[in-house]
């Protein structure tokens, strides 16, 4: 079987190169990556078109480069906002056709995200190709962007075309179920990765923590926008009384000025800003509980995703404090503390049951989470079911 992969993450090569100008919004294309390496019988190559801070501000070009250390050849760009879309669509079929004219037989082309560079990318290889390309297409979000403005609009605009020629792909990875109502692609075979970890991203042998256990810290990481119910949270933590308590909030977002009004008022909320992945882990490990304010009120998204950091925050062994969205399927509900419907006194109730907890069964409570993940959403089982999946299309069409 051959497959390749088009992706648009960082290599090391890259990170080190790029630094902060190198932007990673999925991980779980290298996790993906990483599984699929470990399946025999596959001719397995990967392209990687990575998204990069736009000039000024990042380099103006960034040269095609064979990464031969990690097997994975990335793409030139002219890095000018829009004009790099057009540039990097073309330079990854450039260097697809290349790959596909090796090999024998059919090529199945792994898209991993449902945005327009990639989708028509494989749409082009499919029509130069025919019947020896398939397209799987893996869909972890559905964007709603609003037609407020011209701009938007615009945006609006290519998504839905994008959404019709994704329609058209041989099979699809899906992170909720009601996406594919959403999409109408019931009748195409298809199946529900909520996620992927990688069972080694939290080795203690490369990452060194230390165990601050003498504090009661609640540590929110992600995106601090306010849809996503950051301000509850910060209300939830005003309802708790016990003085001990500290809320670390990290990353980014339009509710940043807001954090700086509540921290005026209660020294217990720490902002802490954009941390490196491995500091953000050290973080999350020295925590004595996580926390996902997100609820189904947020908005019709929530129908369409699952957030990655649920699973991000499982695998850590720490009790987590989570809601019932739409899309999260009933084998987690045994693995977190239920914070209902989200509410600030919810949210409050949750974090005091955990609290109360002895550190023994805080302890086993955040043990069966982590160990459900790690059997369930480790990459190589992931990986595994996407090869089966593809495998199944073959063998239908044969």
């Amino acid at each position: 079987m051959n497959i390749l992969f088009i992706g648009a993450f960082g290599t090391d090569y890259l990170k080190q190169q790029l630094g902060s100008n190198l932007q990673s919004l999925y991980n779980s294309s290298e996790f993906l990556i990483k599984g699929f390496k470990k399946i025999k019988d596959i001719n397995f190559k990967t392209i990687t078109s990575p998204d990069i801070t736009s000039y000024p501000i990042g380099p103006l070009y960034v040269k095609s480069y064979d990464d031969k250390k990690e097997d994975i050849k990335i793409v030139s760009s002219l890095n000018i906002s829009l004009v790099k879309q057009l540039w990097t669509i073309i330079a990854m079929v450039a260097d697809a056709k290349r790959i596909i004219r090796k090999n024998e037989g059919i090529t199945t082309v792994i898209i991993p995200y449902m945005v327009f560079r990639h989708v028509f990318a494989s749409r082009l290889l499919k029509i130069l190709f025919n019947k020896r390309v398939k397209i799987c297409t893996i869909i972890p979000d559905i964007f709603f962007p609003k037609k407020n403005n011209l701009h938007n609009t615009f945006i609006y605009c290519v998504n839905k075309w994008t959404e019709k020629m994704a329609r058209k792909s041989d099979c699809f990875v899906l992170y909720t179920e009601a996406m594919a109502d959403f999409l109408k692609i019931k009748s195409k075979p298809y199946i529900i990765m909520e996620g992927v970890i990688d069972p080694e991203i939290l080795d203690h042998g490369k990452i060194n923590f230390t165990n601050y256990t003498h504090k009661k810290i609640i540590t929110y990481s992600g995106s601090l926008n306010i849809k996503y119910g950051i301000i509850r949270l910060l209300d939830a933590v005003r309802l708790i009384e016990d003085s001990t308590i500290e809320l670390h909030l990290l990353g980014q977002g339009d509710a940043e000025d807001i954090i700086y009004e509540y921290i005026g008022k209660d020294n217990r909320i720490k902002f802490l800003g954009m941390l490196s992945k491995e500091k953000t882990y050290i973080e999350q490990m020295n925590s004595t509980m996580l926390i996902n304010p997100r609820n189904q009120n947020d908005g019709e998204f929530t129908k369409y995703s699952f957030p990655s950091k649920n699973i991000e925050y499982l695998l850590t062994g720490k009790p987590t404090i989570l809601t019932k969205l739409p899309g999260m399927p009933e084998d987690y509900y045994p693995y977190f503390i239920d914070a209902k419907d989200g509410s600030p006194e919810a949210l409050a109730e949750a974090i005091n049951k955990v609290l109360e907890m002895s550190e023994e069964e805080r302890i086993i409570f955040g043990k069966n989470a982590r160990c459900f993940i790690l059997d369930n959403k480790n990459c190589y089982l992931q990986s595994k079911r996407i090869y089966e999946l593809i495998k199944s299309i073959d063998i239908v069409d044969q």
